[in-house]
C-alpha cells in the first residue's frame, strides 16, 4: 500500500475487501458498507471502479493529504466517509487496493445502523448540498431514513 504514495503516484491509498475478494462479512456490516459506499460516491462524484469500500479503515495518507485532512472532526465510522469526501474536495490523488479480510462468527460488530454515515451531522449536509447530486441524493437519504434501518 505504501508504494504508490512513495512513488508519488497518488496522495491517499485506501483499502479494498471487494477488490480481492475477501468473503464472510456480517450482513449488517455489508449492508451498512454498500449504502455508506453509494452515498459516498454520490457526495463525491466518484464512479463505483474508483470507490468500491468507502468504509475501510485500512488507509495510507501521504504527508500532503494529512496536511490538508488535519480538521477532519468525524469519530467512529464516520471517519471514513469525512476524509474520502475532503480528500476528494481538495483534489487528491486516490487508490483503492486491494486487501485480504477475513471475519470469524466469533467477533460479533459493532455496526449499528443507527450510527451509519447518513446520521452523521456532517456527512449528510455535506451530500445533500452537493450540487451534482441534486434531487436524486435526496430521495436516496428520504428512502434509506424513512425506511427503518435509522
Amino acid at each position: 500500500m505504501l508504494e504508490p504514495i512513495e512513488a508519488g503516484e497518488f496522495d491517499v491509498v485506501i483499502g479494498s475487501r471487494f477488490l480481492s475478494g475477501s468473503t464472510g462479512m456480517p450482513f449488517l456490516r455489508g449492508l451498512s458498507n454498500r449504502v455508506s459506499t453509494y452515498l459516498v460516491r454520490l457526495a463525491t462524484g466518484l464512479s463505483s471502479s474508483e470507490c468500491t469500500d468507502s468504509q475501510c479503515g485500512f488507509r495510507v495518507f501521504g504527508n500532503d493529504a494529512l496536511e490538508k485532512l488535519s480538521d477532519l472532526e468525524s469519530e467512529r465510522f464516520n471517519i471514513e466517509a469525512e476524509a474520502l469526501i475532503a480528500a476528494v474536495r481538495n483534489r487528491l490523488r486516490i487508490k483503492e487496493v486491494p486487501i485480504h479480510c477475513e471475519y470469524s462468527d466469533s467477533i460479533g460488530s459493532n455496526i449499528k445502523p443507527s450510527r451509519t454515515i447518513i446520521t452523521n451531522d456532517r456527512f449528510t449536509p455535506a451530500l445533500l448540498a452537493n450540487t451534482n447530486v441534486g434531487k436524486k441524493a435526496r430521495m436516496v437519504v428520504a428512502r434509506y431514513a424513512t425506511s427503518g434501518m435509522m
